[in-house]
């Protein structure tokens, strides 16, 4: 399989696993930019605005001579109910020396979003994460989260 039929591949996996939570929403990869990004946002039904959720998948890769190399992701759940949200993100900071830090982002209901530490997840583990928060119905709880601190 070439790179750009296994990038394309990824992206079919992906608009999959999205089609089954609800309204997918996505423009395609476009493997001309110098670093693709796959994106596909999900509206979960429910609710008396016909969405109670929503769900967002974005992976951004480099291009390498033998293929496409993951460099950055962001995984992420919003409550359009007021119950909070929660992130899972892979990217640098300013002060990380360019490299990636696995970090999430979490609001309870009310509360404000924060960055806290976490390790890193696989698309099929956050989206297992999301699904169990939404089917819930309960407000998101950081409270076990510890904070990310600039090292």
């Amino acid at each position: 399989m070439t790179a750009v039929a296994a990038l394309q591949t990824r992206e079919a996996y992906i608009l999959g696993l999205a089609a089954k939570d609800g309204q997918v929403f996505y423009d395609p990869a476009d493997l001309t930019d110098a670093e693709p990004e796959i994106s596909v946002r999900v509206k979960a039904p429910g609710g008396l605005a016909g969405n109670t959720a929503s769900f967002r998948y974005s992976e951004t890769y480099r291009p390498t001579r033998t293929g496409f190399k993951l460099i950055e992701y962001a995984y992420g759940f919003w409550s359009q109910t007021g119950l909070g949200s929660l992130e899972y993100h892979w990217h640098p900071f300013a002060w990380s020396s360019r490299q990636s830090i696995f970090h999430s982002h979490c609001a309870g209901p009310g509360q404000p979003r924060g960055h806290f530490r976490a390790h890193g997840m696989t698309l099929e583990e956050a989206r297992d994460a999301f699904r169990l928060v939404y089917g819930a119905e309960r407000g998101v709880d950081c409270s076990r989260l510890y904070p990310l601190d600039a090292a």
